[in-house]
């Protein structure tokens, strides 16, 4: 071998000096600027997260259990699933909400609050509506909502309507899984 072709064979994978630091939120991020990967990677971790927090409640036996009137079972009470609408869930929920955050956010920014204030305050007023039946349910939705608002933070910095767009198309995908199962309950429901 030559000595030229040595040099090759030990360079750096990885350049040094072209690497660029990112913040410890932004090294889960996707590095595509595409808006369809960005909710599909998303609604993966707010899903995962609501699932792992609501299995962890069960667990622990902080979950509440109803009496189901058709069969006289017990199952665990569904929070957005149990009396509501499909409207209330595709339409009412995922615009509603997601502009009382954006409002929250939009004020506390303008007022100088740091972003984890934003965050944190535009968390705790939706996770308090959602509790006010069901106290556990404020809980479980919880890891959601924050991806919510960090999402509406992060598209913020493109413009205010991209941000928008955003976190009110990824409200409506996680408002998805429960308006299926309404649909299939009331498929099967007699009358």
């Amino acid at each position: 071998m030559t000595e030229n072709s040595e040099s090759t064979l030990v360079t750096p994978l990885i350049d040094s000096t072209n690497v660029v630091s990112r913040s410890l939120f932004e090294s889960f991020l996707p590095r595509s600027r595409s808006k369809v990967i960005f909710l599909f990677v998303t609604y993966c971790y707010a899903l995962t997260l609501i699932g792992v927090t609501a299995q962890l409640m069960r667990l622990a036996g902080l979950w509440q259990v109803r009496v189901d009137s058709s069969n006289n079972v017990p199952r665990y009470v569904r929070p957005g699933i149990d009396d509501t609408t499909l409207s209330d869930l595709l339409v009412v929920s995922p615009i509603v909400e997601s502009l009382i955050m954006i409002g929250i956010i939009e004020l506390l920014r303008r007022c100088r609050f740091r972003v984890a204030v934003q965050v944190v305050a535009s968390v705790s007023v939706i996770c308090l509506v959602h509790g006010f039946e069901y106290t556990f349910a404020a809980f479980s939705i919880a890891p959601g909502i924050f991806i919510l608002a960090g999402s509406y933070i992060y598209w913020r910095r493109v413009s205010f309507w991209v941000g928008m767009r955003m976190i009110i198309a990824l409200h409506f995908l996680l408002n998805g899984l429960p308006a299926i199962t309404v649909i299939v309950e009331r498929l099967r429901s007699p009358g």
